[in-house]
Order: structure tokens, then sequence, then C-alpha cells
């Protein structure tokens, strides 16, 4: 470890690099990616929250896409870091963990009535529930976030569905795999 701390330090100094040269350089660059970082974040928020409008328009018309960014590609499907921002910044995590107790019991119902037990079926009558629900009152902060923002209201109660998936799933016992 020492040797090769040396050999980039033999490097630096052959280029003229030298600790006095470097540290004011470090610090630039710091303070440069800093400033554009910023920058750089603010403009592309909203090419983002535009990516996802335009995927929920697409998937809306019948149109298959393979990767969500608020969704993760895994089997079984699950939130993304974004999709998460959007549950909570939006409030559906709030709702659904104040309403987690007669949503799971309203998607327990609708799967006895249809006869559904697989895994899959209960994924998507999660979301289906949600998305029926979004007319209701308790949706109202999530409609509204989604107004303010550009981004489809079905977009969030859909990725929303995983996490009452989720709990239906530790409720019933039923493994995720």
């Amino acid at each position: 470890m020492a040797d090769e701390v040396f050999n980039i330090l033999s490097i630096f100094n052959y280029l003229g690099l030298t600790p006095d040269k470097l540290v004011p350089l470090i610090l630039l660059a710091l303070v440069l990616y800093i400033i554009f970082h910023k920058k750089l974040h603010s403009h592309l928020s909203p090419i983002k929250h535009a990516i996802v409008e335009i995927q929920s328009i697409m998937s809306n018309s019948g149109s298959k896409i393979s990767q969500s960014l608020t969704e993760k590609g895994q089997s079984p499907l699950a939130p993304t870091k974004y999709g998460m921002t959007l549950i909570n910044d939006s409030g559906l995590g709030k709702i659904l963990k104040e309403n987690l107790t007669p949503l799971l019991e309203e998607l327990h119902q609708i799967l006895k009535k249809e006869n559904l037990t697989n895994p899959y079926d209960v994924q998507e009558k999660a979301r289906e529930l949600l998305i029926n629900k979004k007319d209701d009152k308790i949706m109202a902060d999530v409609k509204s976030y989604s107004f303010k923002h550009a981004l489809s209201v079905e977009t969030i109660l859909k990725t929303g569905g995983l996490l009452l998936r989720d709990e239906y799933f530790k409720k019933h016992k039923i493994p995720k795999e």
C-alpha cells in the first residue's frame, strides 16, 4: 500500500504536481462539483418527471414499457428510490399507513371474491385497488401533488400498490418469491 501511494506521488511529482499545487486543484474540483451538481440536479429533475409522464401515457395507451423510473425491474417488483420519493412526497405513504387495515381488508375481500391466490394477482389487485380509489377523499393530497408536479396520479398509486402488496404478504404470511 505504501509503495502504491509512493508511486502515485512519484507520478504527480514527475508531472510537476507537488502537494502545494495539488491541494488548490482538489479544492477547486470539489467546489466546481458542488456548484454543478446542484445546477445539474435542478435541470434533471423536471426531465425525470417528464419521462415518468411519457411512460404513463404510453402504458395507458397500451404500449408495453419494460422499465419504469418508479419501479425496479426485478422479481418481485419494488419501488425505486425515485418511486419511494413520489410515494412519500405525495402523501401516499402516510395515507397507506393511516388506512392500512381497511385497505388490507378490502384487498382481501376482492381476492377472496375472485378466488385469487397467486402473488402476482395480489400485486395487480393491490395496484388496481389504489388506482380505483384515486377519486376518494383520502387521495386528495396525492392528486394535488400529481397536478403540481405534472405527474400521472396513476403512476404514483400503481407504485404505491407494491407497498400495499408487501403489507398483504406480511399479514397473510405469503412469501414474496
